[in-house]
């Protein structure tokens, strides 16, 4: 379903119009809708690596950097639509990809500004989420390797706009419009009769537990296994 449709499934379901229910209000709050849809279906895919991402950039040399770029003291900014790191991987010289172990600045002994670089190495190193960035250890202090930083992350989605569609599972996209009833109904309670609310958010919930259990299942693999007697005489 694109956006138009699901604008005229959100007025059918209310029994509106789109003087009542705008185009503008329906689109600001689909996206509204569609951002809670995103993070419930990383909450409830049992495949985690179903809805992942990957981006490269270069590992710098830090050496003649400056506080402000990008690398500076190890650290890199996020890809601008990651919502949670996954795996990493770093390359100090550009054919081998060795994977990035987690490290806590409460965890360690040694100074962060004077000696945690030395105790860690190329062939294991590390990195640390902060803010919106992350900080690789060891520094390289040499020629800048291209695409030396992979990065798998849980992606946010883009934000639609007139005539977009949504890119989960098309065969829920119903349950966006059962979400945008359901904002109508709290914003104009008194143009909708009791009853029609009930109805609505019973409707809404059979489509929750649709939702959930879709994703729940989606990526399960079901196995037979056929047991095969060999004769050994």
């Amino acid at each position: 379903m694109n956006t138009a449709s699901i604008y005229t499934l959100t007025r059918d379901i209310l029994g509106t119009n789109v003087t009542v229910l705008p185009d503008s209000k329906l689109l600001e709050w689909l996206n509204i809708s569609l951002g809670h849809r995103t993070l419930d279906i990383l909450k409830y895919e049992v495949d985690r690596n179903a809805s992942m991402e990957m981006s490269k950039t270069d590992l710098v040399d830090t050496t003649s950097l400056v506080e402000g770029d990008n690398g500076y003291d190890g650290e890199y900014s996020f890809p601008s639509d990651l919502l949670r790191p996954i795996r990493m991987e770093i390359s100090f010289d550009g054919t081998t990809f060795v994977p990035a172990k987690i490290y806590d600045l409460n965890e360690i002994e040694e100074s962060e500004i004077s000696g945690l670089n030395d105790i860690y190495s190329q062939e294991e190193p590390y990195v640390r989420f902060e803010r919106d960035s992350y900080f690789i250890r060891p520094l390289h202090t040499t020629t800048t390797v291209t695409s030396g930083i992979r990065i798998w992350y849980e992606k946010r989605q883009t934000a639609l706009t007139d005539g977009g569609t949504p890119t989960f599972e098309q065969n829920l996209h119903d349950i966006l419009a059962f979400d945008l009833a359901e904002m109508e109904l709290m914003r104009n309670a008194r143009l909708y009769p009791s009853e029609t609310a009930a109805r609505i958010r019973n409707e809404r919930t059979r489509r929750e537990n649709r939702f959930i259990a879709f994703y729940n299942d989606r990526m399960k693999r079901n196995f037979k296994v056929i047991t095969k007697v060999q004769d050994c005489a």
